[in-house]
């Protein structure tokens, strides 16, 4: 074997060993932190993370009533019958359309980010970026222009059809995970925000940090997915219960055993955490309880990674 191959070898070991979670935080171990006065206010039963009418709930806009989904009320079911429209998306694109260097992605530059840092007194700012308390419907959360809401997404710019599991296809119909884009004068490469059917995801596969999925689960059961960071950054893992009377836990935990558990009664579950490249998480969904006797407890999950600097706010005293 020779030098090269082994000193390779030794910095993939070295590199893998140190993949972990750097820090995170919870829907349940904020309510037991020091929080200030507006951290306690927008973190309250009535807020955006309120688990039924909060902007995170089953009445929100990443509910069942809102655009995302496969039934026929949901903008997504129409988007689907459009199939294949690629050309008319790159017409879009030198229009300057949502996947233009004029588009929504340049939010996540860190220009972008840089001057946003101006746009709000600094107690609201520290709420919405990666790594405050309201992340997860903050400009690194699912609704914003990485998340399923975004051009990535099943509703955005790209114009790629969805096969019955999820994925993207391309004219070629071949599966397309990610596209390049020309974002401040260079090209760069960004994940498609996929909304996969969790029942045609497989237990051993790994996922990246950019996708939703829907799943029904029985009364108390569970389900697991693994995902992996291909850079540092902070992650966003937010479970919507479809029905209000339903109650999800959500358990994210590193290749070292370290977890974060989010089983909030009154608020959505949320876990954030930020995590160096190459961490792969195992992610638990577990039904908790119930007020309403249907067999089937559908729910939805959102994971959402950040790009640029990770924006570390404070450290949360618990």
């Amino acid at each position: 074997m020779s030098k090269r191959i082994f000193l390779a070898l030794i910095l993939a070991v070295l590199n893998t060993a140190h993949a972990q979670i750097v820090k995170g935080f919870t829907a349940s171990t904020l309510s037991k932190a020091e929080l200030t006065t507006t951290e306690k206010f927008w973190l309250s039963p009535m807020g955006p993370l309120a688990r039924g009418r909060g902007v995170t709930g089953s009445y929100g806009p990443l509910g069942t009533l809102g655009p995302f989904g496969d039934n026929f009320w949901n903008a997504t079911f129409v988007m689907n019958m459009m199939g294949n429209w690629q050309d008319f998306a790159e017409t879009l694109t030198q229009l300057y359309g949502p996947l233009s260097q004029q588009g929504p992605l340049f939010l996540t530059s860190e220009l972008a980010q840089h001057w946003a840092s101006f746009a709000f007194p600094t107690s609201v700012r520290e709420l919405l970026v990666p790594g405050g308390v309201l992340h997860a419907v903050g400009n690194a959360g699912p609704l914003g222009p990485l998340g399923i809401a975004g051009p990535l997404g099943p509703h955005g710019a790209h114009g790629f059809d969805r096969n019955l599991r999820g994925d993207y296809l391309n004219k070629s119909k071949r599966v397309v995970k990610s596209i390049t884009v020309e974002l401040n004068d260079k090209k760069e490469r960004f994940d498609l925000y996929e909304l996969y059917a969790s029942d045609k995801l497989t237990p051993s596969e790994i996922l990246d940090t950019s996708f939703a999925t829907r799943g029904e689960l029985s009364q108390l059961g569970s389900t697991s997915f693994k995902i992996k960071a291909t850079r540092t950054e902070w992650i966003n893992l937010l479970v919507v219960n479809e029905y209000e009377l339903d109650r999800f836990t959500l358990k994210v935990t590193d290749e070292f055993g370290k977890s974060y558990l989010s089983d909030s009664v009154n608020l959505s579950a949320f876990v954030n955490v930020l995590v160096k490249a190459g961490t792969v998480l195992s992610v638990e969904v577990k039904h908790a309880g119930s007020a309403h006797f249907l067999a089937k407890k559908p729910y939805r999950l959102f994971v959402t990674g950040s790009r640029g600097m990770p924006a570390v706010v404070r450290d949360f005293q618990f």
